[in-house]
Protein backbone atom coordinates (compact mmCIF):
# COMPACT_ATOMS: atom_id res chain seq x y z
CA UNK A 1 0.00 0.00 0.00
CA UNK A 2 2.90 2.42 0.98
CA UNK A 3 4.66 1.81 -2.08
CA UNK A 4 1.55 2.60 -4.26
CA UNK A 5 0.95 5.53 -2.14
CA UNK A 6 4.47 6.69 -2.67
CA UNK A 7 4.10 5.66 -6.47
CA UNK A 8 1.06 7.69 -6.75
CA UNK A 9 2.37 10.88 -4.87
CA UNK A 10 5.75 10.63 -7.44
CA UNK A 11 3.50 10.61 -10.27
CA UNK A 12 1.21 14.08 -8.49
CA UNK A 13 4.75 15.48 -8.16
CA UNK A 14 6.37 15.42 -11.11
CA UNK A 15 3.05 15.84 -13.11
CA UNK A 16 3.25 19.30 -11.14
CA UNK A 17 6.30 20.25 -12.06
CA UNK A 18 5.90 19.48 -15.70
CA UNK A 19 2.95 21.56 -15.73
CA UNK A 20 4.81 24.66 -14.37
CA UNK A 21 7.15 24.42 -17.68
CA UNK A 22 3.74 23.44 -19.98
CA UNK A 23 1.41 25.87 -18.11
CA UNK A 24 -1.57 24.48 -16.58
CA UNK A 25 -4.42 23.42 -19.15
CA UNK A 26 -1.64 20.10 -18.90
CA UNK A 27 -3.34 19.64 -15.56
CA UNK A 28 -6.84 20.50 -16.90
CA UNK A 29 -6.62 18.04 -19.80
CA UNK A 30 -5.51 15.12 -18.20
CA UNK A 31 -8.36 15.51 -15.75
CA UNK A 32 -10.63 16.18 -18.57
CA UNK A 33 -9.28 12.75 -20.28
CA UNK A 34 -8.84 10.88 -17.42
CA UNK A 35 -12.54 9.20 -17.78
CA UNK A 36 -13.36 9.52 -20.68
CA UNK A 37 -13.67 6.83 -22.77
CA UNK A 38 -11.28 6.10 -25.97
CA UNK A 39 -12.95 5.86 -28.77
CA UNK A 40 -11.86 3.42 -32.25
CA UNK A 41 -10.75 4.72 -34.90
CA UNK A 42 -12.66 4.14 -37.98
CA UNK A 43 -12.46 1.22 -40.37
CA UNK A 44 -9.72 1.66 -42.69
CA UNK A 45 -12.18 1.16 -45.65
CA UNK A 46 -14.50 3.79 -44.59
CA UNK A 47 -11.68 6.72 -43.95
CA UNK A 48 -12.93 8.55 -47.09
CA UNK A 49 -16.16 8.83 -46.22
CA UNK A 50 -15.53 8.98 -42.26
CA UNK A 51 -13.51 12.40 -43.68
CA UNK A 52 -16.58 13.61 -46.22
CA UNK A 53 -18.98 13.14 -42.78
CA UNK A 54 -16.90 15.00 -40.82
CA UNK A 55 -16.23 17.97 -43.19
CA UNK A 56 -20.27 18.05 -43.55
CA UNK A 57 -20.27 18.33 -39.95
CA UNK A 58 -17.83 20.99 -39.63
CA UNK A 59 -19.80 22.77 -42.26
CA UNK A 60 -22.63 22.85 -40.24
CA UNK A 61 -21.48 23.42 -36.52
CA UNK A 62 -18.66 25.78 -37.34
CA UNK A 63 -19.37 29.79 -36.50
CA UNK A 64 -16.19 30.86 -38.42
CA UNK A 65 -12.85 29.58 -39.74
CA UNK A 66 -9.72 30.57 -41.83
CA UNK A 67 -8.16 30.30 -44.57
CA UNK A 68 -4.25 30.78 -45.24
CA UNK A 69 -2.55 29.76 -48.98
CA UNK A 70 1.53 29.71 -48.68
CA UNK A 71 3.60 29.32 -51.70
CA UNK A 72 7.20 27.94 -51.13
CA UNK A 73 9.87 26.94 -53.90
CA UNK A 74 13.44 25.51 -53.29
CA UNK A 75 16.74 26.94 -54.85
CA UNK A 76 16.42 26.26 -58.49
CA UNK A 77 18.87 24.07 -60.56
CA UNK A 78 20.34 25.93 -63.34
CA UNK A 79 22.46 23.34 -65.81
CA UNK A 80 23.45 24.64 -69.53
CA UNK A 81 22.08 22.96 -72.50
CA UNK A 82 25.91 23.33 -74.57
CA UNK A 83 29.28 23.97 -73.34
CA UNK A 84 28.82 27.42 -71.92
CA UNK A 85 31.93 29.76 -70.36
CA UNK A 86 29.55 30.91 -68.04
CA UNK A 87 28.64 27.76 -66.30
CA UNK A 88 30.48 29.73 -62.97
CA UNK A 89 27.65 32.09 -62.68
CA UNK A 90 25.00 29.70 -62.39
CA UNK A 91 25.16 29.61 -58.90
CA UNK A 92 24.12 33.28 -58.27
CA UNK A 93 21.95 33.33 -61.22
CA UNK A 94 20.06 30.67 -59.27
CA UNK A 95 19.87 32.42 -56.18
CA UNK A 96 18.80 35.62 -58.15
CA UNK A 97 16.07 33.49 -59.88
CA UNK A 98 14.75 32.45 -56.71
CA UNK A 99 14.92 36.00 -54.73
CA UNK A 100 13.19 37.73 -57.98
CA UNK A 101 9.80 35.02 -57.96
CA UNK A 102 9.52 35.17 -54.20
CA UNK A 103 9.93 38.31 -53.26
CA UNK A 104 6.31 39.23 -54.45
CA UNK A 105 5.37 36.54 -52.44
CA UNK A 106 3.57 34.91 -55.29
CA UNK A 107 0.39 32.65 -54.43
CA UNK A 108 0.16 33.58 -50.66
CA UNK A 109 -3.37 35.16 -48.88
CA UNK A 110 -5.45 35.10 -45.97
CA UNK A 111 -9.13 35.14 -45.37
CA UNK A 112 -11.91 34.45 -43.02
CA UNK A 113 -14.23 31.92 -43.84
CA UNK A 114 -18.55 32.13 -42.45
CA UNK A 115 -20.26 28.84 -41.25
CA UNK A 116 -21.49 28.87 -45.17
CA UNK A 117 -17.94 28.85 -46.54
CA UNK A 118 -17.41 29.86 -50.33
CA UNK A 119 -17.38 27.56 -52.71
CA UNK A 120 -14.49 27.90 -54.11
CA UNK A 121 -12.06 26.84 -51.09
CA UNK A 122 -10.27 23.10 -51.21
CA UNK A 123 -13.00 22.01 -48.86
CA UNK A 124 -15.00 19.09 -50.61
CA UNK A 125 -15.60 15.43 -50.07
CA UNK A 126 -13.10 12.62 -51.43
CA UNK A 127 -14.32 9.79 -53.52
CA UNK A 128 -12.63 6.66 -51.82
CA UNK A 129 -11.01 5.12 -55.34
CA UNK A 130 -8.88 8.67 -55.89
CA UNK A 131 -6.96 8.36 -52.00
CA UNK A 132 -4.37 5.88 -50.03
CA UNK A 133 -5.89 6.81 -46.29
CA UNK A 134 -4.17 6.16 -43.59
CA UNK A 135 -4.34 7.41 -39.45
CA UNK A 136 -2.51 8.12 -36.53
CA UNK A 137 -3.58 8.57 -32.91
CA UNK A 138 -1.79 10.69 -29.97
CA UNK A 139 0.01 7.91 -27.85
CA UNK A 140 1.24 8.24 -23.91
CA UNK A 141 3.92 5.76 -22.49
CA UNK A 142 2.01 4.05 -19.45
CA UNK A 143 4.00 1.43 -17.02
CA UNK A 144 2.79 -2.13 -17.46
CA UNK A 145 1.83 -3.47 -13.74
CA UNK A 146 0.45 -6.64 -12.42
CA UNK A 147 -2.51 -7.47 -10.71
CA UNK A 148 -1.92 -5.96 -7.66
CA UNK A 149 -0.62 -2.73 -9.65
CA UNK A 150 2.81 -3.36 -8.87
CA UNK A 151 4.94 -2.49 -12.01
CA UNK A 152 6.78 -5.05 -13.87
CA UNK A 153 9.81 -5.09 -15.18
CA UNK A 154 11.66 -6.95 -18.05
CA UNK A 155 14.47 -9.46 -17.32
CA UNK A 156 17.39 -6.79 -17.20
CA UNK A 157 14.89 -5.37 -14.21
CA UNK A 158 14.23 -2.40 -16.76
CA UNK A 159 10.47 -0.95 -16.01
CA UNK A 160 7.93 -2.17 -18.82
CA UNK A 161 6.07 0.15 -20.18
CA UNK A 162 3.33 0.21 -23.36
CA UNK A 163 2.13 2.90 -25.12
CA UNK A 164 -2.00 3.70 -25.14
CA UNK A 165 -4.24 6.12 -27.10
CA UNK A 166 -4.28 9.30 -25.09
CA UNK A 167 -7.16 10.75 -26.75
CA UNK A 168 -10.07 11.18 -29.29
CA UNK A 169 -7.58 13.28 -31.97
CA UNK A 170 -7.32 11.27 -35.14
CA UNK A 171 -5.20 12.07 -37.36
CA UNK A 172 -6.17 11.06 -40.91
CA UNK A 173 -4.18 11.55 -44.04
CA UNK A 174 -5.67 10.94 -47.37
CA UNK A 175 -2.50 10.69 -50.00
CA UNK A 176 -3.02 11.12 -54.18
CA UNK A 177 -0.80 8.63 -55.86
CA UNK A 178 0.46 5.19 -56.02
CA UNK A 179 1.17 2.97 -52.96
CA UNK A 180 4.59 2.56 -52.01
CA UNK A 181 6.41 -0.80 -53.17
CA UNK A 182 8.79 -2.52 -50.86
CA UNK A 183 12.32 -2.25 -51.84
CA UNK A 184 14.93 -4.53 -52.15
CA UNK A 185 16.72 -3.35 -49.25
CA UNK A 186 13.56 -3.18 -46.69
CA UNK A 187 12.72 0.43 -46.90
CA UNK A 188 9.96 1.41 -49.35
CA UNK A 189 10.16 2.91 -52.64
CA UNK A 190 9.12 6.42 -53.12
CA UNK A 191 5.08 6.32 -53.74
CA UNK A 192 4.83 7.10 -57.76
CA UNK A 193 3.25 9.95 -59.19
CA UNK A 194 -0.30 11.34 -58.52
CA UNK A 195 -2.23 11.62 -61.86
CA UNK A 196 -2.55 14.81 -62.96
CA UNK A 197 -6.50 14.92 -63.35
CA UNK A 198 -7.00 13.66 -59.64
CA UNK A 199 -4.68 16.33 -58.45
CA UNK A 200 -6.76 19.20 -60.64
CA UNK A 201 -9.84 17.62 -59.43
CA UNK A 202 -9.17 18.60 -55.58
CA UNK A 203 -6.65 21.16 -55.62
CA UNK A 204 -7.64 23.09 -59.04
CA UNK A 205 -5.97 23.49 -62.23
CA UNK A 206 -2.98 24.59 -62.51
CA UNK A 207 -1.86 28.17 -63.61
CA UNK A 208 -2.93 29.05 -66.91
CA UNK A 209 -0.38 29.34 -69.30
CA UNK A 210 -1.00 32.78 -70.76
CA UNK A 211 -0.66 33.86 -66.95
CA UNK A 212 2.73 31.81 -66.13
CA UNK A 213 4.22 33.73 -68.92
CA UNK A 214 2.84 36.91 -68.18
CA UNK A 215 4.22 36.35 -64.87
CA UNK A 216 7.82 35.03 -65.80
CA UNK A 217 8.01 38.80 -67.39
CA UNK A 218 9.32 39.48 -64.31
CA UNK A 219 12.67 37.56 -65.35
CA UNK A 220 12.26 39.01 -68.93
CA UNK A 221 15.33 41.44 -68.46
CA UNK A 222 17.29 38.12 -67.38
CA UNK A 223 15.93 34.82 -68.64
CA UNK A 224 13.59 34.27 -71.69
CA UNK A 225 10.69 31.22 -71.54
CA UNK A 226 11.50 28.80 -73.94
CA UNK A 227 8.96 26.08 -72.64
CA UNK A 228 8.05 24.55 -69.63
CA UNK A 229 6.56 21.48 -67.75
CA UNK A 230 4.73 20.81 -64.27
CA UNK A 231 5.13 17.53 -62.75
CA UNK A 232 3.25 17.50 -59.37
CA UNK A 233 5.20 14.86 -57.15
CA UNK A 234 3.15 14.25 -54.41
CA UNK A 235 -0.19 15.91 -52.54
CA UNK A 236 -2.50 14.88 -49.77
CA UNK A 237 -4.69 16.58 -47.47
CA UNK A 238 -4.11 15.99 -43.14
CA UNK A 239 -6.92 16.30 -41.36
CA UNK A 240 -7.43 16.26 -37.59
CA UNK A 241 -11.19 15.17 -36.68
CA UNK A 242 -12.26 15.44 -33.16
CA UNK A 243 -14.07 11.54 -32.60
CA UNK A 244 -16.48 12.41 -29.93
CA UNK A 245 -18.05 15.31 -32.43
CA UNK A 246 -16.95 13.78 -35.71
CA UNK A 247 -15.73 17.32 -36.71
CA UNK A 248 -12.70 18.83 -38.34
CA UNK A 249 -10.58 20.81 -35.69
CA UNK A 250 -8.00 21.61 -38.64
CA UNK A 251 -7.29 20.21 -42.07
CA UNK A 252 -3.96 21.13 -44.22
CA UNK A 253 -3.91 20.15 -48.25
CA UNK A 254 -0.68 19.95 -49.85
CA UNK A 255 0.77 20.00 -53.44
CA UNK A 256 3.96 19.76 -54.25
CA UNK A 257 5.02 19.85 -58.06
CA UNK A 258 8.24 20.11 -59.89
CA UNK A 259 9.13 22.61 -62.60
CA UNK A 260 11.37 22.02 -65.35
CA UNK A 261 11.56 25.29 -67.75
CA UNK A 262 14.23 25.47 -71.07
CA UNK A 263 15.19 29.30 -71.03
CA UNK A 264 17.85 31.41 -73.09
CA UNK A 265 19.99 34.38 -71.07
CA UNK A 266 19.69 37.76 -71.73
CA UNK A 267 20.68 41.12 -70.81
CA UNK A 268 23.41 40.64 -67.99
CA UNK A 269 22.73 36.83 -68.08
CA UNK A 270 23.55 36.73 -71.71
CA UNK A 271 26.60 34.29 -71.40
CA UNK A 272 24.49 31.70 -69.69
CA UNK A 273 22.86 30.85 -73.37
CA UNK A 274 20.55 28.09 -73.29
CA UNK A 275 19.75 26.66 -69.84
CA UNK A 276 17.47 24.03 -68.39
CA UNK A 277 16.22 25.78 -64.66
CA UNK A 278 14.48 23.45 -62.16
CA UNK A 279 12.84 23.36 -59.19
CA UNK A 280 10.70 22.40 -56.88
CA UNK A 281 7.39 23.91 -55.03
CA UNK A 282 4.79 23.31 -52.11
CA UNK A 283 1.14 25.28 -52.16
CA UNK A 284 0.18 24.73 -48.54
CA UNK A 285 -3.69 25.65 -47.53
CA UNK A 286 -4.58 25.69 -44.10
CA UNK A 287 -7.94 25.48 -42.71
CA UNK A 288 -9.01 26.07 -39.33
CA UNK A 289 -12.14 26.25 -37.71
CA UNK A 290 -14.31 27.88 -34.67
CA UNK A 291 -16.98 26.39 -33.10
CA UNK A 292 -19.66 27.60 -29.87
CA UNK A 293 -18.68 27.05 -26.72
CA UNK A 294 -21.69 24.33 -26.41
CA UNK A 295 -20.22 22.47 -29.46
Amino acid sequence: MKKRMMRFLCAVLCLALTASFCGCGMLKTIRENANRPILDSPAEDSLAEFFNTALENTRAAAVDGSETVTLEIGRPSLEPEAESKAASILGTAADTLKKIIMEQKPGSSERDLKSDAAEDTLLRAVDAADVLAKVVRNEISMPVTDENDEQLTDEDGNLLTENKISDNILILTLSFGGAEEAAGDGEDAPASPPDKAVVEKYFGKGADDAAVREELQKVAAYLQLDDYTVDYTSCGINAEIDLERTVLHAVTYEKHFTVTAHLTGVGSFEELGAVTVTFDGTVRTDYTFDFSVDE
